[in-house]
């Protein structure tokens, strides 16, 4: 449940709250107690609308050809290392720099959406299908590196391609091609979310984000944030975090977008050989989870260096 800006400039928690935080920290931290008071898990809203400005970095704009097509490559900061809600969580979580950044390279070639893809069902789904990478896809990033707590890359936009899409997503495009504004962008990436209660940077979290392999860095719509917001330091074009100049959402909540999740450690995993994983979606089978599991680590291999053996200790050993 989000935090509201009200008419009087005070925010409340959730719609029906109570305009009494002085500023969206203080109400960030007040949800956090609610939220450990009822003991229970808290309802996402749906989307909704609100307007965010931020100062875009236009400098880094420029031209470049790729693969016999012209590419415009705009700056992007994709992730920063903070308390993150993403829709499809049930509670905030920590995603740490040195999770997402271990391996900046690996999120290179990652494609470049409108919107996250969604199955029937609204669920969200890889990028990295040739249906999806078809209808949706406009580009790819390149040249990631880890600056510090922020995972910066750069969106390289196939012209071409952009024609292609539908007239809000061509739209949204412009923008982030003109630079001037800073358009909101969300990563979509698979990973294990261990268990562990804690606060960082006085914001409470129920779970850290570990073995992250990316799939694709979403362009969303207007007036909808992602799980990294141009609020956070997220966005593009964007190299430096700038200072947020207004944050203003009217009457509505603030949405946040989904990462995609592998599986949950469960509470009974352990070191006996007996670990048990299970999905949040639902039950699975132990075949179906081991099947699932063997194609995450397949797609993670690829983004690890080979490792050295001159002493002889092998991946069992480790």
């Amino acid at each position: 449940m989000p935090c509201i800006k009200c008419s009087n400039g005070k925010w409340k928690f959730g719609l029906r709250g109570t305009c009494q935080f002085d500023s969206l920290a203080a109400c960030k931290k007040g949800a956090a107690a609610i939220k450990a008071q009822r003991g229970s898990e808290v309802v996402m809203p749906e989307r909704t609308m609100l307007s965010v400005q931020a100062t875009p970095d236009v400098a880094g704009i420029r031209t470049a050809e790729f693969r016999g097509q012209e590419h415009t490559v705009i700056p992007v900061i994709a992730l920063v290392e903070g308390v993150l809600w993403p829709a499809n969580a049930p509670s905030p979580e920590l995603a740490l720099a040195e999770e997402f950044g271990r391996f900046p390279e690996g999120w290179d070639g990652s494609p470049v959406v409108f919107d996250h893809p969604r199955d029937s069902e609204g669920a969200p789904i890889a990028a990295n299908s040739p249906d999806v990478l078809e209808e949706n896809s406009f580009g790819q990033i390149f040249n990631t590196t880890l600056d510090g707590v922020k995972l910066k890359s750069e969106i390289w936009v196939n012209n071409d391609l952009v024609q292609n899409l539908t007239e809000e997503a061509q739209a949204t495009v412009a923008k982030l091609i003109s630079g001037d504004t800073v358009v909101e962008v969300s990563t979509g990436l698979f990973m294990l979310a261990e268990p562990a209660t804690g606060e960082f940077n006085g914001e409470r979290f129920d779970a850290i984000w570990r073995n992250i392999v990316p799939d694709h860095l979403a362009i969303l719509p207007e007036g909808v944030a992602g799980a990294c917001s141009v609020e956070d330091g997220c966005g593009a074009p964007r190299s430096n975090q700038g200072n947020v100049l207004t944050f203003t959402n009217g009457n509505s909540a603030k949405p946040f977008e989904p990462v995609m999740r592998a599986a949950r450690m469960h509470e009974a995993c352990g070191a006996n050989g007996d670990s048990i994983i299970t999905n949040d979606d639902g039950p699975e089978t132990v075949k179906a989870q081991k099947t699932f599991l063997k194609r995450l680590m397949q797609r993670a291999s690829a983004i690890f260096a080979p490792r050295d053996n001159s002493e002889g200790i092998s991946d069992r050993d480790l």
